[in-house]
């Protein structure tokens, strides 16, 4: 078997390019109030489920069957029951989040022998499905599913590849996380698999097949052949990259609209990979996925981070256009932020920490209910809709499956570094432990509550370490950043988008910053009367009531809905001047209520019936992100 060395595990191979490191997850802990609630209810969630009910199709394909004519009875409802086309996705991304739930929780032994207990498990029952395979198969969908989109047989199928790719980084995320070999060799196997049947594609073949939804398969590929050094590994992930996509888009040809949006991303995810893997030789897909960033980032995004009507991208600049109830497919803003991430990685480049933080923020953050820990698939920026979560058993959406991830892995990015630089990008209440220095760093935030973010030296490091402290986006006009070193004011070195200290430090060593906040307003492009509010980093919502918060099916998911006789006012009507006067003088039209996270409008028809508090936290009401402006004179 290609890949597996003697002793039945893939060999290693080393490297990379990015001169930016992330942290292990097990290095940092996030001590914020509302992501260890997060954390916890979303860990819950994942030990409440059956590990045999999501082995149920595997285990009835590897044993000749189809649970669509023979249905399991163990099948879980939703998009893993019988009816799916794309039941077993949920497998990978549990998996995953597992694994990133085990690194993080090695200080509650019990806890983590538990995750532990679960993924070995299934690993080992997922093996064992395997192993009835002459080939290496291992899905929860009989084979003739990849026949059907090759033209090879008639039948029905959704997107095989796409699933493939969610129980193939699943199995990877296992290993890199905990260490589980037998992960390892299960992925090489699938990946031995996937290089013989595309090895035998013709290029129309191939282009045939590539037109349907394949998720990540590159992305995976190149990422277990980091891990091996198979070539058979690296061929058959070049195999998924899409080159007349990544072309046009290279070359800053904005090709996306009417394109299903996360199909997309995960292609650019796989060739920024591809680049990572390989080097300067292929700097055509770093340039392609820096395009697309840029194309979704700045036409196709809302004020909250998130993309797409319908699952699609459509005009650029034509966002208000779009507005409804199923804008913001929280799986685009899953991937997005795992693109934004590596970009930063390469580049350092601060637009990209600013980015990741605000989708972060008003994107991630607020697709949970915080009492339930399930997660949404769309958030709507149509005034008027709501949030609609997912169900515990019967739902399994794509979002479901990334919104476990999300939820596990909330420490990633706050913290990344070099040699001998910490970059801090986000500003959230956590502990760094950087054990290669010596050093454990607390951060102490709680934006916007707050504009004073402090930092204590635990621990301090034998060398001398830079600290660089990002300058967000947000920070209030001509209001600089104020930062204080135990106690006294302290003059900063600046450039490109952070402040540097960079000293010996002792245990005991403080930093504060200040980072000022005011309201701004954000006011889409095809209808400049069309805006938002944000404060700091969190966008800003007005509640809306909760009459009728009935939701209707749609496609395979449920969506929110305005049902006839509920009155939503979409619109503010300013007095004593235009629109523009208003927003100009948005400081006093939009106020702060004293010691509360609340704003009221000042000069409007809506003064006292608005109250605007940060999006992220609204889960029980129909809300409004969005309002247009009208001047009532």
């Amino acid at each position: 078997m290609s890949g597996i060395g003697e002793e039945g595990v893939c060999a290693m191979n080393s490297g990379s390019l990015a001169p930016i490191e992330e942290f292990s997850m097990g290095s940092v802990k996030v001590t914020d109030p509302y992501c260890v609630n997060a954390f916890g209810k979303m860990i819950e969630y994942l030990l409440r489920l059956n590990p045999d009910r999501l082995l149920a199709g595997f285990r009835a394909v590897s044993e000749g069957k189809d649970p669509r004519t023979e249905p399991h009875p163990d099948l879980y409802g939703g998009w893993e029951a019988a009816w799916s086309l794309v039941r077993g996705h949920t497998m990978g991304h549990w998996l995953k989040a597992l694994a990133q739930a085990y690194e993080q929780t090695k200080d509650n032994p019990s806890l983590n022998a538990r995750i532990k207990e679960k993924i070995d498990y299934t690993v080992e029952q997922l093996k064992l499905c395997q192993d009835r395979s002459k080939t290496g198969y291992l899905f929860a969908s009989p084979e003739t599913h990849f026949d059907v989109i090759e033209g090879k047989a008639a039948g029905d199928h959704w997107v095989p590849w796409y699933t493939m790719h969610k129980v193939m980084a699943g199995l990877v995320a296992v290993y890199k996380h905990t260490g589980n070999q037998t992960a390892l060799q299960t992925a090489c196997r699938l990946a031995d698999w996937a290089h013989q049947r595309t090895s035998q594609w013709s290029p129309q073949l191939r282009a045939k097949v590539l037109d349907i939804e394949y998720g990540g398969m590159n992305d995976v590929l190149y990422e277990l052949y980091r891990i091996t050094g198979d070539p058979n590994h690296l061929a058959t992930a070049h195999v998924f990259d899409e080159d007349t996509l990544f072309t046009p888009i290279a070359q800053g040809t904005n090709i996306l609209p009417g394109k299903h949006a996360n199909t997309q991303i995960p292609k650019f995810i796989g060739a920024l990979n591809r680049y990572r893997t390989l080097g300067e030789s292929e700097e055509f897909y770093f340039r392609a996925a820096q395009q697309f960033w840029t194309m979704v980032v700045r036409g196709h995004t809302y004020i909250t981070g998130g993309n797409s009507e319908n699952e699609r991208f459509r005009e650029p600049g034509r966002l208000d256009q779009y507005r409804d109830e199923v804008t913001n497919e929280t799986c685009n803003t899953y991937n997005m932020l795992k693109l934004t991430r590596e970009l930063f990685k390469l580049t350092g480049d601060v637009q990209y920490a600013d980015f990741y933080e605000r989708a972060f923020v008003n994107e991630i953050l607020a697709s949970i209910n915080p009492e339930t820990g399930m997660t949404t698939y769309f958030k709507p920026m149509g005034t008027g809709y709501f949030k609609v979560f997912g169900t515990e058993t019967n739902s399994f959406w794509c979002c479901t499956g990334t919104g476990m991830e999300n939820f596990t892995k909330l420490n990633d990015s706050i913290y990344f570094h070099t040699e001998s630089d910490l970059y801090v990008t986000m500003y959230l209440s956590s502990l760094l432990n950087w054990e290669d220095k010596g050093l454990v760093l607390s951060q102490h935030a709680d934006l916007p509550n707050s504009d004073s973010v402090i930092f204590t030296i635990e621990k301090a490091p034998a060398d001398q370490v830079n600290i660089k402290f990002r300058v967000p986006d947000w920070i209030a006009s001509e209001q600089p950043v104020r930062l204080r070193l135990n106690g006294e004011d302290y003059a900063a070195s600046s450039s490109s988008g952070y402040v540097d200290v960079n000293r010996t430090w002792s245990a005991g060593d403080t930093v504060e910053l200040t980072l000022p906040m005011d309201v701004k307003v954000s006011r889409l492009p095809d209808n400049p009367n069309t805006v938002a509010f944000t404060y700091g980093p969190v966008v800003l919502s007005a509640a809306l009531g909760r009459e009728k918060m009935v939701p209707t099916g749609h496609m395979l998911s449920v969506k929110a809905t305005i049902p006839e006789g509920v009155r939503i006012k979409d619109y503010i009507a300013v007095k004593n001047g235009t629109v523009d006067d208003w927003i100009d003088n948005i400081a006093s039209n939009l106020v702060r209520t004293p010691g509360r996270m609340e704003f009221l409008l000042r000069n409007t028809d809506e003064d006292e019936n608005l109250k605007f508090t940060p999006y992220y936290l609204e889960y029980e009401n129909r809300y409004g992100v969005y309002f247009r402006l009208v001047s009532q004179d």
